[in-house]
């Protein structure tokens, strides 16, 4: 196979998964309106695991910065006030979100009530499971990055040091001063330590206990980085922070932090969520990473491109652009229980065979 290459690499900005059931259900959201599924993890040709990403109808070009599940959907928010909604990750409806900026977020917060945050200080809100939406008033104008949830209370961090909360589900929100000035990017509630952790900017870490205004303590880093993903490991109580050179902290305690993976690349992760016991964090350049399975791994021990994760399926497909659904990729020989064997052995030579699979193991598939 000649695989088609195109120009255009895009970011990912979101990651979130259903687990309800399995097998899980991850979804992958970034520019240009790209989404990915996967039901499925594999082991590559060195034994390692890796996600097998297929991607979802594309419906808008604006970017997609974050992606939630919860009763039963995944929610999308992306630029334009663009938002969708889906049950399974590959099917997608729009929604009407009632606003036009930028929306950078999104979050469920349980009782069929979802929260979504952006530019200029917008928060709307749905007590329908995400049908309906309508503006709450956030008292800041600044820039909304990120939102986090726990019980009724939320917290939302943004651009210069921006923090505002509700304690009432989202329905009224009011100002914290966080003391920083930095562009805060990320936020996670941590139940063993019982306090909210923000991370920003310029290697700014933060511990807020939200039921108190303006009590803040500072988290210190081994390395200066911005810190784009926090998220916490739940039982094993471990923190994992990401950001600019692809780099990791953790920490136990919120205060101290250490450095996990170097700041070795260009590539930024954006976002790391704890889902399916791992670490799962995406990012520039179509990054995928993520921890060994179980708990308590610190170390992302294998990034995968996207480009990669296709090419141990046996086949490379274009970067997501409108080349992709043209790609010889997705030119299928059909060979259906409907032909005789004599019609399916004229057709094994046209077969491209992905290196998952031997020759002999193919032939005898299509024989038997």
């Amino acid at each position: 196979m000649s695989p088609i290459l195109t120009e255009g690499v895009f970011p990912f900005y979101g990651v979130a998964a259903d687990e309800t059931a399995p097998p899980a259900v991850y979804v992958v959201c970034g520019g240009a309106g790209v989404l990915l599924y996967s039901t499925s993890v594999e082991e590559d040709e060195d034994g390692q695991e890796i996600f097998v990403f297929s991607q979802a109808e594309r419906f808008t070009y604006n970017t997609f910065n974050g992606v939630e599940f919860g009763n039963g959907r995944f929610i999308v928010v992306a630029n334009s006030g663009v938002m969708a909604y889906s049950s399974d990750g590959i099917s997608w409806s729009e929604l009407t979100s009632g606003v036009t900026v930028n929306l950078y977020d999104v979050c469920y917060l349980g009782s069929s009530v979802w929260i979504a945050v952006g530019a200029s200080g917008t928060i709307i809100r749905s007590v329908d499971n995400g049908i309906t939406w309508g503006a709450v008033t956030s008292n800041t104008a600044l820039d909304l990055n990120a939102a986090a949830v726990n019980g009724s209370t939320v917290v939302a961090v943004g651009d210069d040091g921006a923090i505002v909360r509700s304690l009432d589900a989202g329905a009224t929100w009011a100002a914290a001063t966080s003391g920083v000035t930095e562009n805060l990017n990320a936020v996670v509630w941590d139940d063993d330590l019982s306090t909210w952790i923000i991370v920003g900017n310029g290697s700014t870490i933060l511990n807020y206990d939200a039921a108190i205004p303006g009590d803040f303590d500072t988290g210190t880093a081994a390395a200066t980085i911005d810190l784009y993903g926090v998220a916490w490991a739940g039982a094993d109580g471990l923190l994992l922070a990401s950001g600019s050179g692809s780099s990791t902290l953790s920490s136990d305690n919120g205060i101290n932090w250490t450095v996990e993976q170097s700041g070795a690349t260009a590539d930024v992760l954006y976002a790391v969520e704890y889902l399916g016991e791992r670490f799962i964090a995406v990012g520039s350049n179509e990054k995928v990473a993520f921890s060994a399975s179980g708990v308590g791994v610190r170390v992302f021990d294998k990034f995968r491109p996207v480009s990669e994760i296709y090419r141990s399926l046996g086949i490379l497909l274009p970067r997501n652009t409108g080349d992709q659904a043209r790609s010889p990729a997705f030119q299928r020989i059909v060979v259906g229980p409907e032909l005789g064997r004599a019609e399916r052995l004229a057709r094994l030579p046209q077969v491209q065979v992905p290196r998952i699979w031997s020759r002999s193991e193919l032939h005898r598939a299509l024989t038997s």
